[in-house]
């Protein structure tokens, strides 16, 4: 009977998080990207302006995955229940006050806060809660970022043609409050301390193994010494970039419009990335819970590299239907600024070093987005074409494969070598 009630309350969990990255992770990134030509044209500004939200966004986002991990531990349901009041706050504000400045601002608050409430939470929960299958689990979760994209990508842009951004945005943003408090009060809980994957206290100077194949391939919890080292700086690296090409997912819908395309076919291509991005978090996870994290990764850049050229050719030629399949297959690659660090982290250590080492990859997946983001804008403004960065992003993908494989293979040799304080 204890057994059962454990079981459910473990699937409450993946409902928690499958909620909270519905609302708390898409409204602050993909779902925000509609707002951005309408308020181009509300401010009679440049793009680079208002893009520059997603600078600001990623760039507190950098800060609080680095250290909000044992907030998140410690008191959770509070954290989460603090962040979506929070960013509810700064995007009504902007509604009621709107200005670039208000943007900006309204992007550090949620850049503070919604990492806390999805990308940062998510492995962790999954992680103590469930000791087989993370990486699937995790993908699915993360997955529900698409299906609102799908979901809510039309429907915001119906509500800014009849209402106005203003109207729609307040509307999305009291929506996203109400579903990260239900799920705050009612559902999200954290795991019992003894009995999870990983331990409850995050903070210990080591955790237990996982069971299963992870214990098999996963190398030693990583000593102080050798945590921050060739592992470390490979998996930085490969999140920075995952962070670049994740720009996408928030930056099509701004792409198709200011290419020619009508706000309906970019709307389309906004639903379309999303769709990929539902498939692809769930394929990558389980594919990394087969045949490591390597092949997940692999497999999502090299159809990256696909999409960015089919994108590329669909601006050249017009082509709407072109435009369709490349950001399909786009979501694919690009939900690696989502999945990379969970992917990364589960294979290059274990224990409490596994989830500190989320919290740092995520921090790095922000630091690739919160460049990532002006470069795009920056480039249409100077150049008055995506073409340079949407090509741009086929190298950056072949860089991920190879900083991926280095910090799975070379980096992996680091964690196994003795310490020199002979521990």
């Amino acid at each position: 009977m204890a057994n059962a009630h454990r079981k459910g309350r473990s699937w409450a969990q993946v409902a928690s998080c499958c909620i909270l990255c519905a609302f708390a992770f898409a409204l602050p990134l993909p779902c925000f990207g509609v707002f951005i030509s309408p308020m181009v044209a509300s401010f009679q500004s440049s793009v680079t302006d208002v893009n520059l939200y997603f600078l600001f966004l990623n760039s507190a986002a950098v800060v609080s995955c680095a250290f909000g991990t044992r907030l998140l531990v410690r008191h959770m349901r509070a954290t989460v229940a603090a962040c979506s009041a929070a960013m509810t706050a700064g995007y009504l504000l902007l509604a009621a006050f709107p200005s670039v400045a208000m943007v900006w601002t309204a992007g550090i608050v949620a850049g503070i806060c919604y990492p806390l409430c999805s990308s940062v939470l998510v492995p962790i929960v999954i992680n103590q809660w469930f000791e087989k299958g993370q990486g699937t689990l995790v993908g699915i979760s993360f997955g529900c970022v698409g299906i609102a994209g799908v979901a809510f990508g039309p429907v915001l842009a119906a509500g800014i043609s009849l209402f106005g951004w203003r109207l729609t945005l307040a509307a999305a943003t009291l929506v996203m409050e109400l579903a990260c408090g239900v799920v705050a009060a009612f559902l999200l809980r954290p795991a019992p301390k003894g009995a999870s994957a990983v331990p409850a206290a995050l903070d210990a100077a080591a955790g237990t193994a996982s069971a299963g194949r992870d214990a098999a391939c996963a190398p030693p919890a990583a000593t102080r010494q050798t945590y921050f080292g060739a592992t470390f700086a490979f998996m930085a690296v490969a999140s920075v970039l995952s962070g670049v090409m994740g720009d996408m997912n928030t930056q099509i819908n701004a792409i198709a419009q200011l290419s020619g395309f009508d706000p309906a076919v970019a709307a389309l291509a906004f639903s379309c990335i999303s769709a990929g991005l539902l498939v692809g978090k769930i394929a990558l996870g389980w594919l990394k819970d087969r045949c490591g994290a390597l092949a997940a990764i692999a497999f999502g850049c090299l159809l990256g590299m696909a999409s960015f050229t089919c994108i590329g050719f669909a601006v050249v030629a017009r082509s709407a239907g072109m435009l369709y399949v490349g950001a399909a297959v786009a979501g694919i690659c690009t939900c690696l600024g989502t999945v990379a660090p969970a992917l990364l982290s589960a294979e290059a250590y274990r224990g409490a070093d596994r989830v500190r080492a989320v919290g740092h990859a995520t921090a790095f997946c922000n630091v690739g987005m919160a460049l990532g983001a002006p470069v795009f804008s920056l480039c249409f403004d100077a150049a008055g074409t995506y073409l340079p960065v949407v090509f741009g992003l086929c190298p950056v993908a072949l860089c991920t494969v190879l900083a991926t494989w280095a910090c799975l293979r070379g980096g992996r040799r680091e964690t196994t070598r003795p310490s020199t304080d002979g521990r």
